[in-house]
């Protein structure tokens, strides 16, 4: 199976270049989209190996997902899976090996991480433990949709349409399960992952952002 990752990025100079040689090693290429930085995410990336898209202008993850979705449909890239994981270190790549167990089950399309809430700040595991809970009432299952660490068949990851916002993890969750015809088939896996968090989110704008992605999910799940 032939893997590549996809790291979204603004103003990561000090986490990218580790995380890029660590999956050289792994023998997994990447993509890392600079999101408009303002230091030298871009710059570090490319030396260590990675092929670096560049936006003029800040677009968030939806945007850089989109631009790397090009790449490989323009490139006529041949990759049976998309690892997709963000580029401050919060996730760790020797947890990827835990995603590559399940790259040959036949029925697996989607793996999404799922953090040990003990782990994670109070506020932060409160907030994703209330947009779990709503997901699972409205979509009928649990887990942690809001984890940033996944890995996903290339077919799906074709069809995908990335949203621009913070619901952006949410929806293509979403998206897949409103797939039909045989990629309906692939289902879900929930892969342990360990986190670590270097920034921590304000109090208003964290509860912004729960609210607008809870209001998000019911207004769509709903439907």
């Amino acid at each position: 199976m032939k893997t590549i990752a996809i790291i979204p990025c603004f103003n990561e100079e000090k986490t990218i270049g580790r995380i890029v040689s660590e999956l050289k090693k792994k023998r997994i290429d990447t993509i890392v989209v600079d999101d408009d930085s303002t230091d030298d995410t871009g710059r570090v990336a490319e030396e260590n190996g990675a092929l670096v898209i560049s936006h003029l202008e800040n677009m968030g993850k939806g945007y850089s997902l989109k631009s790397a979705q090009e790449w490989l449909k323009e490139h006529k890239a041949k990759y049976d899976w998309i690892i997709i994981m963000d580029g401050d270190g919060q996730y760790d790549t020797r947890d990827i090996p835990k995603f590559e167990k399940h790259f040959n089950d036949l029925d697996a399309g989607y793996l999404i991480g799922q953090r040990d809430w003990r782990t994670v700040p109070f506020r932060h595991a409160l907030g994703n433990r209330l947009i779990d809970l709503v997901f699972l009432w409205a979509y009928g299952i649990p887990m942690d949709v809001c984890c940033g660490f996944i890995a996903i068949r290339k077919e799906i990851f074709e069809q995908l349409k990335p949203k621009e916002g913070y619901i952006v993890d949410v929806d293509m969750i979403a998206q897949k399960l409103k797939m039909r015809s045989r990629i309906a088939t692939l289902g879900f896996r929930k892969i342990p992952v360990r986190v670590t968090y270097r920034k921590v989110r304000g109090i208003a704008s964290g509860c912004r952002m729960v609210a607008g992605i809870v209001s998000w999910i019911l207004w769509n799940g709903l439907e």
